[in-house]
């Protein structure tokens, strides 16, 4: 996992305007899924898939050599730093623990699922995963099987999305034990979990919904 941390001059930046100059100016060529945090002078972008970042990367500095920098609403925006920095993943382990910080909708369809499922929980994700991570490595229906499920302890939390239209929220932990699996299969399952972690799970997650830990 990577973060590309951008340091800007000034203050009272719109957020939503700097994602949306981002987006449009260095990341429309890469539908990929990625995580932006904006605090203050500071902008954070996450990212699993390396050469990615270095793309956008190369895109500021060609900016900044040229000598323009970013403009929102005519307003000039600064760069004072740009730095790469690597988040090493936890060390590999047999058994990974899930907690579910904010609640996880499930949406499919039009339908809103009433239970919990972990065939859903990972098929999500893992189908983000291979829309945005072009990987050698696949994990395939028998792998998958082999993911042996612990602990489980889900809850359900009623969501008002709308007016009186309320769904279930899912909310709590579960443990994957991935043993059976070879080493190769382990590192992948691990590659789609901090990939779940940055860019969170199920419908609504732009509003805070389903954010997870692992441990």
């Amino acid at each position: 996992m990577y973060i590309l941390i951008i340091d800007i001059l000034g203050k009272d930046f719109n957020s939503e305007k700097i994602k949306k100059y981002l987006i449009e100016n260095f990341f429309i060529e890469e539908e990929r899924y990625f995580s932006i945090k904006i605090a203050g002078n500071r902008i954070e972008i996450y990212l699993v898939d390396k050469q990615l970042i270095d793309s956008i990367l190369e895109k500021i500095m060609r900016l900044k050599l040229s000598g323009d920098e970013f403009y929102i609403d005519n307003k000039k925006i600064p760069i004072k730093e740009i730095n790469i920095k690597k988040i090493e993943s936890s060390k590999l382990k047999d058994k990974i623990e899930i907690i579910i910080k904010a609640p996880i909708i499930f949406k499919i369809g039009s339908n809103f699922l009433k239970e919990f499922s972990v065939f859903i929980f990972f098929s999500w994700i893992l189908r983000k995963y291979n829309k945005v991570i072009k990987e050698k490595e696949i994990l395939t229906k028998e792998n998958i099987e082999k993911i042996k499920i612990l602990d489980e302890k889900i809850g359900k939390k009623e969501i008002c999305l709308s007016n009186d239209y309320k769904v279930n929220g899912f909310i709590g932990n579960f443990t994957m034990d991935i043993s059976e699996l070879e080493v190769s299969k382990k590192e992948l399952v691990k590659k789609i979990i901090d990939f779940a972690i940055i860019n969170k799970i199920g419908y609504k997650i732009d509003k805070g919904f389903g954010k997870i830990l692992a441990k």
